[in-house]
């Protein structure tokens, strides 16, 4: 539920209704962080497209260790 309401906070800030259904999406970029005690391996930044054409940011945040891996939604947001 919250998800949902992070992307129609975004998309009504963006005067847009909801994603395009375009296939067209930039590739993800993936930014690594140096060695940490907080298990942090990397954040995700990915821009899917509203129908009115601007961009939405969206960001993932990789966690994990030696044992294993576990991703999650940091934040949605106008890009």
């Amino acid at each position: 539920m919250a998800i949902r309401e992070d992307l129609g906070r975004c998309l009504t800030e963006l005067k847009a209704t909801s994603l395009a259904t375009s296939l067209n999406h930039a590739a993800p970029t993936v930014k690594y962080f140096e060695p940490n005690d907080t298990r942090l391996v990397a954040v995700v930044e990915c821009l899917a497209r509203a129908d009115n054409g601007s961009n939405v940011l969206v960001e993932l945040i990789v966690q994990g260790d030696e044992h294993g891996k576990h991703t999650a939604l940091e934040d949605i947001s106008a890009a």
